[in-house]
């Protein structure tokens, strides 16, 4: 799982970073996630902060911070949280985890 979620993040980060030698954009990036645990939280945490690091993914003055939040049971609220939390301090792109146990999906 954490493989899987490392390598998403990866991609999104060689995504951003060839946008970015296309076109002028800021010198950061939020990261969102939408986390089921303090587990993920962290680990996702050490994966931006070692992304920084790497100038094979990340070019020279960009930077990438992360900006989590906890999934809700109820995907409602969920998506709330996305809009109050995460969208409004321009985090993109997001990363969704699967929640624990089975449930209705969180965005569409």
């Amino acid at each position: 799982m954490k493989r899987m979620f490392s390598s998403m993040l990866l991609l999104l980060a060689i995504s951003s970073s060839t946008q970015s030698q296309k076109l002028e954009y800021p010198s950061f990036f939020n990261i969102g996630g939408v986390l089921s645990n303090n587990d993920s939280e962290t680990h996702f945490s050490m994966v931006i902060a070692h992304l920084n690091f790497d100038q094979q993914y990340v070019p020279r003055g960009v930077t990438y911070y992360d900006k989590t939040i906890r999934i809700d049971k109820n995907p409602i609220k969920t998506a709330l949280d996305v809009c109050k939390h995460l969208i409004s301090r321009r985090a993109s792109p997001l990363v969704m985890q699967h929640f624990p146990i089975k449930t209705f999906t969180f965005l569409s």
